[in-house]
């Protein structure tokens, strides 16, 4: 009999599936997936779980291959795909998890600056990490005196909305870009209220801007992403190069970047493509691996990890909800199929393992 293994998803993404549009998340993949181990792929959104009621109404492949309707039998794992942002989901994760449902990836709202504090604290990953403060004026001051070139960005946030760009062009004037705006502003002086919306704004973080390497004059970086396997253990299924867009310094797929299969990215640069890579790898997987310890039910990560141009590895940021299309954006089909199937066959070892302890 087969088992069924729960997808937390949104609720667009739900309609989608239950219409049978494809989308950028490959179900398909899902399916083959579970076919392999097992289990069937059950779709539903938090909302259609409830505290205290020990089923839940899904979405199911019938024996007409459509998605209908099924209630079922709680799933005893369920792989979260959803942003998370507000504190009533995140309250009711909390509660389903102390009636013993097993989530992973249960929160995907985690502030980047705790990410960034969390690694700050070793000193085995300090050489690796851009330094990142809090956004006020006097962090701001003291950050555009070190360095010559920051990023201010969303503290919580995604697809690369909200980046904001500033280099020092002299000792008492920076450059303020922000999408198309641009804002010449004195460091000792007057802010338009536009600068000072992004500079004061609580909810955003300053950055280090690193000098990150460049493919025809373009800069670019990595998402690597790194999943526990059907062992239990961390491994990295694959990485992808995002190259922002001609003028641009964001490489956000959602803002224009492009990707690539970073052996072609690395080659054309004439680096040592397989060195740089195991860098990579190594990195990502520490810092998986360390993350693990502080955060709990991690298992699917998305990293960003740039190169600077003499091949150092830097870390950017994490996503607890990688997109997995920029795999097959760059072409690399065999890693986007293994980023689906690679959390599967950790959910299979997880059931099997609360079976033997039954």
């Amino acid at each position: 009999m087969k088992k069924n293994i729960g997808i937390l998803v949104s609720a667009y993404l739900y309609n989608k599936i239950q219409t049978g549009i494809e989308t950028n998340e490959c179900i398909p993949f899902y399916e083959e997936a579970c076919a392999q181990y097992g289990l069937t792929p059950c779709f539903f959104r938090l909302a259609d779980l409830t505290k205290g009621k020990k089923h839940v109404k899904s979405l199911v492949k019938d024996e007409h291959n459509r998605y209908s309707f099924k209630v079922i039998k709680t799933p005893m794992i369920i792989h979260n795909r959803v942003l998370l942002y507000h504190r009533r989901e995140q309250e009711k994760i909390v509660s389903l998890l102390k009636e013993g449902i097993k989530f992973y990836n249960a929160f995907t709202k985690i502030s980047k600056l705790t990410i960034h504090q969390y690694l700050e604290a070793e000193d085995k990953f300090k050489c690796f990490l851009p330094e990142t403060r809090k956004t006020n004026k006097n962090n701001f001051l003291q950050m555009i005196n070190l360095y010559e070139d920051l990023i201010i960005k969303p503290n919580y946030g995604t697809l690369g909305k909200g980046i904001t760009r500033i280099m020092r062009h002299s000792d008492n004037v920076c450059l303020v870009i922000n999408g198309k705006k641009k804002y010449n502003i004195p460091l000792n002086g007057n802010w338009a209220s536009e600068v000072n919306e992004i500079i004061l704004n609580p909810t955003n973080i300053i950055q280090q801007r690193i000098q990150l390497g460049t493919y025809e004059d373009k800069p670019f970086d990595f998402r690597v992403s790194v999943q526990k396997n059907e062992l239990g253990n961390w491994q990295v299924t694959g990485i992808v190069c995002k190259v922002a867009n001609l003028g641009k310094y964001t490489t956000n797929v959602a803002s224009g970047g492009r990707c690539y299969d970073p052996k072609i990215v690395l080659n054309h640069l004439k680096m040592n493509t397989d060195d740089i890579l195991a860098k990579i790898r190594s990195l990502s997987l520490k810092i998986a691996q360390h993350l693990d310890g502080k955060l709990t039910n991690l298992a699917d990560l998305g990293l960003d990890i740039g190169i600077t141009e003499k091949g150092i590895p830097m870390f950017i940021e994490c996503n607890f909800r990688d997109l997995r299309i920029t795999f097959k954006e760059a072409g690399l089909f065999n890693e986007w199929k293994a980023t689906y199937f690679t959390p599967i066959k950790y959910a299979n070892f997880l059931i099997n393992n609360i079976e033997d302890k039954d």
